[in-house]
């Protein structure tokens, strides 16, 4: 057993707990964890990004409580979009997104709103307050399917079922960037 004097257990005690010997030893930590699993962070990044990702089939209720299962559809492009009534930026943006989904509907572009971590007499009020005809409720098994979204979320899927991009947290710039790439796709 190793004794040692009470001033430099004092002090070592100090040194890990004051604030920055936290910080150093979370640092030295996160370095040790990027040097011994390299590997693995690279498969975490590039999961969406350099393999193919089928778009997860949601199943759920919509807002008058019937059963809805939806799987991507051979032929029509799938904009998901994740969205929550006490979510300000999602009420900013629900005006540009509907305007997206009255431009594309005729294009074989299927939108489909799904109210995440909200109340059912909620999400009915801001339905009606931005006239969205149908919707879901995001249960437990649609929020993991997605990996819990960050609000407002658009995750789009191509002709062939596949996930071909995602936006976390949408702002207005990449509301354009989402009308771009549904231009794009649906161009032929």
């Amino acid at each position: 057993m190793l004794c040692l004097p009470k001033t430099v257990v004092f002090a070592l005690l100090t040194t890990l707990f004051s604030t920055n010997g936290v910080i150093a030893l979370a640092e030295e930590k996160k370095e040790q964890k990027v040097k011994s699993s390299e590997a693995d962070s690279f498969i975490e990044t590039r999961h969406y990004v350099h393999n193919w990702v089928p778009l997860p089939t949601i199943e759920g209720q919509d807002l008058n409580g019937k059963a809805i299962k939806q799987s991507p559809k051979r032929g029509v492009l799938d904009v998901i979009v994740f969205i929550a009534s006490w979510c300000v930026q999602c009420q900013q943006l629900i005006g540009y997104i509907q305007d997206l989904d009255k431009k594309y509907n005729k294009r074989h572009t299927r939108f489909t709103y799904i109210f995440s971590h909200d109340l059912k007499a909620d999400a009915l009020g801001f339905a009606k307050a931005f006239k969205i005809d149908s919707a879901i409720i995001a249960s437990h098994d649609i929020l993991k399917s997605y990996h819990n979204p960050e609000l407002p979320s658009v995750y789009i899927g191509d002709r062939h079922g596949w996930l071909l991009a995602r936006y976390l947290k949408a702002t207005p710039k990449e509301l354009k960037k989402i009308d771009e790439v549904i231009s794009f796709l649906t161009a032929y």
